[in-house]
């Protein structure tokens, strides 16, 4: 947080708020809510109605991001050994969220369109693509929303709608082209706006606004305070130079088939606010969607004249692509397994709630599942994690004190399944687990792994999973309070 000279020592207001902010986040996950980059929190969520958050009665509660190409060298501490390992998400903030203040006015953004807000927020503070620290000071960058095209593509009134952002989701534009980058895995979130959209026009919102691999810029749209116009801004990265060459990103592209037919030009495509609008004809915008559907590659230009004109037609040389491209794995970043370091970024996982077991002193508690290979449905490997993880929890619960004690609080258990091979391994900050563990769970889920395989066929490939416990220490002493 960045605070005026007056403010230079963050006053016990600002700091109690901030800790009972860390307690709703605390208090919500271990109730199974979990919150994600992007995601907007109310004040009212952690403090009492009426209360001026931060000392200012605007600030109407945080916008969550992540790092976009930031440097963080200043932020990053010393940290050395293996334990380094398991630490690594904290110590180089690959899988940290951030908390930008929001005001009053900016809610509506922060809710339905974020990357608009920080974009502005990146301008006001010359940061590309927006800030990762708060300045207390600064100006509303959206003091009023009129007389923009996000008026009607998201629904401000009654939050019915909006821009859907795709993951890993990329708009460049490099002069007269427009690539449209489209992750493999994202398909069904691609036919999901499809399913919503009018039949002529498609609304895609760009994950990524910022890139070194990609990029050197990106778009930004400026409110004029006076008149509350808009005007399109080129955010430059000085500080940071990567492969991207000139191309700038965007933060949403519309698909329009408003061209009519006969019309000289195949493909328009124009800069507007942030994002960019590729206007072409209906019959175009039918055959890209039936190439979104077949997961193929799209690619449409204008056709060269042959004759020379005395004025120049920006229009001429516009191309636009759509261009299917590897997986997108930017989450789970920076976090490893707790048996042997692997990482788990890319690996698809869900949060198990209220999954819990308790002795008198301790509570073992099954948080999450990973998998990382299967050639059967989502539902049934949740089934068999379920009640591997069930089975596990109950042979570890009486050995919750020899983990306590070796400082194994917590661990992760990997399963292998197969038909001719099973197996497991189980471990915390990369060791084994003490040998009384791991005889309590050969007993208990060696002979469950065996039925388990004789459901798959030879011909199935293996399934794996890994799943991650907690235990949490009973003080009888200590009062916790629930929200």
């Amino acid at each position: 947080m960045e605070a005026g000279v007056a403010e230079a020592c963050l006053s016990e207001l600002f700091l109690v708020q901030i800790f009972k902010f860390y307690a709703h986040l605390f208090n919500s996950s271990r109730k199974g809510k979990f919150f994600q980059p992007m995601q907007f929190v109310p004040d009212t969520n952690f403090l009492p109605d009426g209360t001026d958050m931060l000392g200012n009665c605007d600030n109407a509660g945080f916008l969550l991001v992540k790092l976009s190409g930031h440097d963080v060298g200043p932020l990053v501490y010393e940290n050395s050994g293996k334990l380094a390992l398991m630490c690594s998400q904290t110590a180089t903030f690959q899988s940290t969220l951030f908390a930008l203040v929001v005001r009053e006015s900016e809610v509506s953004l922060a809710s339905l369109f974020p990357n608009r807000l920080l974009l502005g927020l990146g301008v006001d503070l010359q940061e590309c693509p927006y800030p990762i620290r708060n300045k207390l000071s600064r100006s509303t960058a959206y003091p009023v929303l009129s007389n923009s095209i996000l008026t009607i593509l998201c629904d401000f009134r009654t939050r019915k709608y909006r821009v859907m952002t795709i993951p890993g989701l990329i708009v460049l534009i490099d002069g007269p082209k427009v690539t449209i980058d489209i992750p493999n895995n994202r398909l069904n979130d691609i036919m999901s706006v499809m399913r919503t959209s009018n039949d002529h026009v498609l609304a895609l919102g760009a994950s990524s606004m910022y890139s070194p691999d990609h990029s050197s810029s990106c778009l930004a749209c400026v409110q004029n305070p006076t008149d509350f116009s808009y005007r399109t801004e080129v955010l430059q990265n000085h500080k940071q130079h990567g492969s991207g060459g000139g191309a700038t990103c965007a933060a949403f592209v519309i698909l329009n088939g408003s061209l009519k037919t006969g019309d000289r030009y195949r493909v328009k495509s124009s800069t507007v606010e942030d994002g960019v609008m590729v206007e072409l004809l209906p019959e175009t915008i039918d055959r890209l969607k039936t190439c979104i559907k077949a997961r193929q590659d799209f690619n449409i230009e204008n056709e060269s004249r042959s004759d020379d004109s005395e004025e120049e037609d920006r229009f001429i040389s516009q191309s636009v692509s759509i261009r299917w491209t590897g997986d997108d794995q930017e989450f789970n970043v920076g976090i490893r397994s707790c048996v042997d370091f692997r990482s788990l970024q890319g690996v698809i996982g869900y949060n198990v709630n209220k999954s819990e077991k308790k002795t008198k002193n301790f509570v073992l508690r099954w948080n999450q599942v990973f998998c990382f290979r299967s050639a059967i449905s989502g539902s049934e490997v949740a089934g068999f994690a379920e009640l591997i993880g069930s089975t596990a929890s109950q042979a570890l619960l009486p050995h919750l004190q020899v983990l306590r004690a070796a400082n194994q609080t917590k661990f992760a258990i990997r399963a292998n399944i197969h038909r001719e091979d099973v197996g497991y391994s189980a471990g915390s900050n990369g060791e084994p687990l003490p040998n009384a563990c791991l005889d309590s769970l050969d007993s208990y889920l060696i002979p469950l792994l065996d039925n388990s395989s004789s459901k798959l066929s030879a011909d199935d490939d293996p399934v794996e999973f890994e799943m991650v416990f907690a235990i949490l220490e009973i003080h009888h002493s200590w009062k916790y309070c629930e929200e």
